[in-house]
């Protein structure tokens, strides 16, 4: 019956050596931290010991007392919704299709511009809505889904002086297409033609 040789005979004795020297030698190297514990000073130290960050003040804010508050403008009621009674629904255009936005040019000409789904923009001026549109992008604007078409149009600052307008629609692929167009900002239309595409996001 074979009996396994002693644990030293089965290592060398100089591995064990080593094993026993290296276990001593971290054993002085290591010691056991406290929780949160912080570095001591050292015996050459000279530098100030930083104090801890100030805790912010929460400041209040002070009470303003009713009667310091401004009185209510003669005659506009504040607070209070109007009664239903007083509001009225009046039609100022008809025939329009898909309407989705309207807006204005900001250079005083009282105009407005509406923006229908299928590519028309169509212009409201003078108390009427005029039969030729402002803008027809119909052939490059895919209309499709409920989310797509002629979805935006946007007059620059200083459109009276440089009359340029920028429109945010969806392609006949789908993507979404951001052009400027430029018109004679005194005109009742403006040409297609002068389109630059700026942006264009596949989707």
């Amino acid at each position: 019956m074979s009996h396994s040789p002693p644990f030293t005979d089965r290592w060398p004795r100089t591995w064990l050596a080593a094993g026993v020297l290296l276990a001593s030698t971290l054993s002085g190297c290591l010691r056991p931290i406290a929780p949160n514990a912080q570095p001591g000073p050292t015996a050459d130290s000279t530098a100030t010991p930083t104090p801890p960050p100030a805790t912010p003040t929460f400041e209040p804010t002070p009470f303003v007392p009713e009667a310091t508050l401004p009185a209510p403008t003669p005659g506009v009621v504040t607070g209070q919704l109007p009664h239903p009674g007083d509001v009225a629904l009046e039609a100022v255009a008809g025939g329009l299709d898909r309407p989705l936005y309207l807006t204005h040019s900001g250079d005083g000409s009282q105009r407005l511009f509406i923006v229908e789904k299928l590519g028309l923009v169509r212009l409201f001026r003078d108390g009427s809505l005029l039969a030729e549109p402002y803008l027809d992008i119909r052939n490059r604007v895919g209309s499709a889904g409920s989310e797509q078409g002629l979805l935006g149009l946007a007059f620059h600052p200083r459109f009276a002086e440089n009359g340029q307008l920028f429109v945010d629609y969806t392609d006949l692929s789908g993507n979404t297409v951001i052009s400027r167009l430029q018109a004679d900002p005194s005109a009742n239309q403006v040409e297609a033609s002068s389109e630059k595409v700026l942006l264009r996001i596949d989707q």
